[in-house]
């Protein structure tokens, strides 16, 4: 054999994508939506701000299925992960994160997409477990006062003035 008979060999075989199973996908989809539900269900549950934000809570599921579908694919193939590397690098995120445990939803959403895509779902399972009791426990302590912001909402003009009064 020569040289370039051993290179064509090993780029070609050591690039060569492995099969993944549709049973297999089909699992690691239903584990991630499941503790995608679960993420979707502690966030409502721990943010009682009143800014609220439906659409970012939606988001979370939607990403965590989103990292699982991406970490499949590029567990498949070598020449798809390099693509999708160049593809998601140009990929910007503008939205401002104004609470500090939106940020950690996040890395958790998409955390237990990349954990459940590598096909650790037992560990996605703990971690989500051990994560939600310690926001939980964290949560409760109280350190300060928290501020509150009042919202009102009226439709009449002279609300103004009666909302003073009280």
């Amino acid at each position: 054999m020569s040289i370039t008979d051993v290179l064509k060999k090993s780029l070609l075989e050591g690039y060569a994508s492995s099969s993944i199973s549709v049973k297999s996908v089909v699992v690691c989809m239903v584990i991630t939506a499941l503790i995608a539900v679960y993420i979707f269900v502690v966030y409502r549950y721990m943010n009682r701000n009143a800014f609220y934000n439906k659409n970012f809570n939606i988001s979370l599921p939607a990403l965590a299925i989103i990292t699982a579908a991406i970490i499949l694919t590029i567990q498949s193939s070598i020449v798809i992960s390099l693509g999708m590397v160049g593809a998601l690098s140009i990929v910007r995120f503008r939205t401002a994160i104004k609470d500090p445990m939106d940020l950690v939803f996040l890395f958790w959403a998409i955390s237990a997409g990349i954990i459940c895509g590598a096909g650790y779902a037992v560990i996605a399972v703990i971690a989500s477990v051990v994560l939600t009791v310690g926001i939980v426990l964290l949560s409760g302590l109280a350190v300060m006062k928290e501020s509150v912001i009042l919202l009102v909402n009226a439709d009449e003009i002279n609300a103004e003035k009666d909302i003073i009064q009280v």
